[in-house]
Order: structure tokens, then C-alpha cells, then sequence
């Protein structure tokens, strides 16, 4: 079906006779002065209108002096082409006339262009939207398989209002789909319009992409303390595709994924109507790298967070355990001589109630958000490690812990 599609239009009987266009060139010549706008050169760029006498008439080129060797029909500007549907191969506006021998019938050749995905779609990884872009011949429908083009016609890509690689000429010399070359295309718009210029000694032409708007992640901070002690905000943006923020007409849902141990603190997120941005809160629950995803309207966009292991907090949380253990010695009735073992009873028990009030333990009624910062850390071990050392001093003089065995 698709080698059917690309067969061509152009059906030249003899070249002293009016040559019919291919319905591309056509179209285009049939808008304002024809005459005025059409160019014929030789396979070597060479301009050869004047002396070829060559006028459009109707739905023809007639040349009133006839050439036999290979020429081509053009226009004498850049014609704006609109970009075909997904995978479409479409022909460009000109072509490369090729006469016959004696009572054979002519032949042609015009460059084609296709593209997919259309529209493009955003690629998280390289923070860029991509596509394929192919380019090839077609001939005329009573070519022999064996067709080449007398010289290679070379095809340039450059692009206005994008950013991408420099891509490098390409030489096309047979027409079919096998012969084709494609390539993958890897952008960035700087503008609302950006636009492919295609230059070939064919046809001139300029491509406007379409390019739809997309959803970015936008993390607060990539560098957040693990083991449930950090969390940070995650903003997801809806933008153009340049770059500016745009308001969405109608809520959009956007599908939260979490690859890695942290938590959302909902994984339903949506981008209310009239507003270009939503929010999330992402807590950590472990160490190392955690990658989130979301996608809205076929669109989707990825980032990397690391959860490092945090030592202030811990540490701190250690140090008021010790304080408060010590502290114990100067109540009334305090032995001097167990203040050691009260340091160290004021750490073990600093560092569980701090590990439990960061895990979110509703026993001790602490909030972790506090519990791992610093000063809330310390304070939490303090306090733990004082009234640890009393609640153990008071069990180890209890009848029930002091009882024989059985």
C-alpha cells in the first residue's frame, strides 16, 4: 500500500511537447505569476530558463527550446510545505526531468520527505524532543528498477528557532523506499515556530514542526538526607515548548511513579484548570538514588534525586542522649559513681526514641519533621536519654524485675 502511495504524477510524452508537473510543483506554480516564479536549471545547478524559453502553461512547462540531456524544474523561491501526517512520505515541490530516447517516454525524479512521530515526542533522558526524519527519491511509475539519478542530489538540513546538532549532508542517488536515508532528529525549540529548512538542488523548502507543549519535573533539592529525614518539594511545570509556562484549559491528571525508597505524600497530582503548575511533597525512606516519573497527555519526564546518609542529626541526637543520661547524676539521691553507666544508658535509649521518631512512631508523639533536624534531634536524645535513665533506674529495683527465678 505504501509503495502504491508513492507512485508519481509526472507523465511526460515528449520533451518538445508541453511537460505535465508533478501535483506538488504544480500547486505551487498555480498560485500568482507561474511564469515569473518557475526556474530550470541543468543537473550542475546551471541557470538555463532564458535559454530554454520555458513558461508555465495550465498544468505544463512547455520549453520552446527542448534539452536533451537531464534537467530540472523548480521554483525560484522557498516554498512553505506543510508537514505531512505520521510516516507519510510526501513529495517536495520540484524535480529532475530525465528525456528518453527516440519514442520512449521521459522520466522524473523529485525529492521526498516523511516523519515520525508526528507530533514529536519528549525524550526525559536527553531533555529533548525527537523524531525521525527520512529523505529519499521518487520516479515515475514506468521507471526500470535500475534508475539513478545522473548526479547525486545532495539534500542540506538546516533549522531556524531550535537548537540541535549539526546534521550532515545527505546524497541521494536511487529512488525507492529502500534507498532511502533517515536519520534521528534531537531538538530544542528557542521559539514558537521552529522550523526545517530542507535545500537540495531540487526543491527549497521550509518545514514548521509541531511541536507540542510538555510537562517538566522540577525537584526543590536533588540532594536530600535518607532514612526518612529529608523530603523536598517537587514541582511539575506544564510548558511550551520553549519553555515559558502555560495555563492548562482543563485539569490535568498527571501519573506519578517512584522508582527507589522514598515517599510521596500523594500519588494522586493533578494541574488544576487556569494554573500551569502543581506540587508535590517527596519524603526519603532509605539511601541512594531515587528516580521519579511522571506523564500527563502522552507526555512524560523523569528525574533523578540521591538520599545521602545524614550525620548531623544522628550525632546530635547522641549527644543529647549522653547530656541527658548525665544530667541524672545531679538529682537528689544520685549515686556518683553510676554516672558513666547513665552516659551510656542515655545513649542507647537516645538513639532508639530518635530512630522511632523519625520512622513516625506515634507512641512518643514527636513529629518527624522535627525530630530530624539537629536541634530537634538533640533535644529529642536529651530528653530520651533523661527520662530513659530514670524509667531503667526505677525496672531494675522493681519487685517484678528483681524476683528469683523459678
Amino acid at each position: 500500500m505504501l509503495e502504491e502511495s508513492l507512485r508519481p504524477s509526472l507523465e511526460i510524452e515528449r520533451i518538445e511537447k508541453p511537460v505535465s508537473l508533478p501535483p506538488a510543483l504544480r500547486t505551487s506554480l498555480q498560485r500568482g505569476d507561474a511564469t515569473q516564479r518557475l526556474r530550470v536549471t541543468d543537473t550542475a545547478g546551471q541557470e538555463i530558463t532564458e535559454q530554454t524559453r520555458a513558461r508555465f502553461d495550465d498544468a505544463a512547462v512547455v520549453l520552446a527550446a527542448p534539452r536533451a540531456e537531464p534537467f530540472i524544474v523548480r521554483l525560484d523561491h522557498v516554498e512553505q510545505v506543510a508537514l505531512p501526517r505520521d510516516g507519510q512520505r510526501i513529495p517536495l515541490p520540484g524535480g529532475m526531468v530525465l528525456p528518453g530516447a527516440a519514442g520512449e517516454r521521459e522520466m522524473w525524479l523529485q525529492l521526498t520527505f516523511g516523519a515520525s512521530p508526528i507530533p514529536v515526542v519528549w525524550d526525559p533522558d536527553q531533555r529533548r524532543y525527537r523524531t525521525k526524519l527520512w529523505f529519499g527519491l521518487r520516479a515515475s511509475d514506468h521507471a526500470p528498477g535500475d534508475l539513478a539519478s545522473p548526479e547525486p542530489v545532495p539534500v542540506r538540513i538546516n533549522f531556524v528557532g531550535l537548537t540541535a546538532e549539526e546534521v550532515a549532508p545527505l546524497r541521494l542517488e536511487r529512488p525507492g523506499l529502500d534507498h532511502e536515508q533517515g536519520l534521528e532528529f534531537h531538538f530544542l525549540p528557542t521559539t514558537e515556530k521552529p522550523t526545517l529548512q530542507i535545500r537540495s538542488s531540487l526543491t527549497d523548502v521550509d518545514l514548521d514542526l509541531d511541536v507540542p507543549p510538555r510537562v517538566e519535573l522540577r525537584p526543590v533539592h536533588r540532594q536530600i538526607p535518607g532514612l526518612g529525614l529529608g523530603k523536598t518539594d517537587v514541582v511539575v511545570a506544564h510548558l511550551l515548548p520553549h519553555g515559558p509556562a502555560i495555563a492548562v484549559d482543563q485539569p490535568l491528571s498527571v501519573t506519578l511513579s517512584i522508582d527507589g525508597r522514598a515517599t510521596p505524600e500523594s500519588t494522586r497530582v493533578e494541574i488544576p484548570a487556569g494554573q500551569s503548575e502543581t506540587r508535590f511533597l517527596l519524603r526519603s525512606s532509605g539511601l541512594g538514588p531515587v528516580t521519579v516519573r511522571v506523564s500527563a497527555a502522552g507526555f512524560s519526564d523523569s528525574v533523578r534525586l540521591h538520599q545521602y546518609l545524614p550525620l548531623a542529626p544522628p550525632v546530635a541526637a547522641l549527644l543529647g542522649g549522653m547530656l541527658g543520661g548525665f544530667a541524672r547524676s545531679f538529682l537528689p539521691k544520685a549515686r556518683r559513681r553510676a554516672a558513666g553507666r547513665r552516659v551510656l544508658e542515655g545513649l542507647v535509649v537516645a538513639m532508639i526514641v530518635f530512630v522511632a521518631a523519625v520512622l513516625g512512631v506515634a507512641a512518643f508523639g514527636l513529629p518527624p519533621a522535627i525530630a530530624g533536624t539537629e536541634a530537634g534531634a538533640f533535644l529529642t536524645g536529651a530528653l530520651a536519654g533523661f527520662c530513659g535513665v530514670i524509667l531503667l533506674e526505677k525496672l531494675t529495683r522493681s519487685r517484678f524485675w528483681n524476683r528469683p527465678a523459678a
